[in-house]
């Protein structure tokens, strides 16, 4: 009787199995996950709703040159504003609280710049959102590179900033170039979903194409390490006169391939500014744009590195 019992169960588990493994053959596979690789481009976004995925530059290195501009606005017209009777008095409400301090390492360096109409001094843009001010450069007839914190509080509950307005070689009251509205702001879906210090640069779009008379910046990107490398930030401090450009030197004490820490003096006010200089061999040479301005510390101040993931989200932009 337990023989038969034991048989009999045998009999059930084997038929069992053999359903089973038939039904798992007749099973459609499960759908794999996505792959995802450390270079996938992670794709940007506008203040107009817009998004998309920068186009890949397949080159280790590249970038684009710099321009001197003619340094005349009677090339441009769509869009300027000439100050009429002076500008009246600039913001005196720096970039956030949040995002300073700023350093000057060791003594105050710091050179105003007299003349802003001379290059690059004048492709450095003073632009201003909600009372507040950030500092910018051209790299494009009508495109501003700044950092990504001046145009959205950054992370998933952030939100945009408003009420931009752009004003090359500003000096004081005086502007030269007159001033330009920003169209759209751009800046990494990554400073949206995670705020990263790595992630904090983007770009406004003017409506006028100021940059034919100011020039504008060359971009630079490489696989070489940029520590010891001589720097200059061009901005407007806000412990300096009201919406003035100064100019600091120094040299970069790190390169981790995202960002750059540097010895050049700063101060709130020049979020955004340009850490430009000249990489052997680059067109872009002497005044290439090699990381965007963000950050401070107690030695060093920093910010992210052009990276050719940087550039092609600059080109991107450019030509959304």
């Amino acid at each position: 009787m337990a023989r038969s019992f034991r048989s009999a169960l045998s009999t059930l588990l084997s038929a069992a199995l053999t359903l089973g493994a038939v039904t798992a053959a007749l099973a459609p596979p499960a759908a794999a996950a996505p792959a995802t690789t450390a270079d996938e481009p992670d794709g940007w976004v506008a203040n107009d709703g817009r998004s998309g995925v920068a186009t890949q530059s397949t080159a280790e290195s590249g970038g684009t040159p710099y321009n001197v501009g003619t340094g005349a606005l009677s090339e441009v017209v769509s869009g300027l504003r000439q100050a009429v009777g002076g500008l009246g008095p600039a913001p005196r409400a720096a970039e956030p609280p949040a995002m300073t301090p700023f350093s000057v390492i060791g003594p105050d360096d710091r050179v105003q710049v007299t003349d802003t109409t001379q290059f690059p001094a004048r492709a450095t843009v003073y632009f201003t959102y909600q009372g507040i001010w950030c500092t910018g450069w051209m790299y494009a007839p009508n495109m501003v590179g700044t950092a990504a914190h001046c145009l959205h509080t950054g992370g998933a509950t952030g939100a945009w900033r408003s009420g931009f307005r752009a004003y090359p070689a500003r000096a004081g009251a005086e502007s030269p170039f007159g001033s330009c509205d920003v169209t759209a702001a751009f800046v990494p879906a990554a400073w949206v979903r995670d705020a990263a210090a790595e992630h904090d640069y983007g770009a406004l779009r003017l409506d006028c194409a100021v940059g034919v008379a100011t020039g504008w910046y060359g971009l630079h990107y490489g696989p070489e390490s940029l520590t010891g490398a001589e720097v200059t930030m061009n901005g407007y401090p806000q412990d300096k006169p009201s919406a003035t450009q100064w100019t600091s030197r120094g040299q970069v004490v790190s390169d981790n391939g995202r960002s750059l820490a540097y010895t050049a003096d700063s101060t709130g006010g020049q979020s955004g500014s340009p850490v430009h200089g000249s990489v052997a061999g680059a067109e872009c040479s002497p005044h290439c744009l090699l990381a965007v301005h963000a950050y401070g510390g107690s030695d060093s101040n920093s910010g992210p590195k052009l990276t050719r993931d940087v550039f092609d989200n600059l080109l991107a932009w450019r030509d959304a």
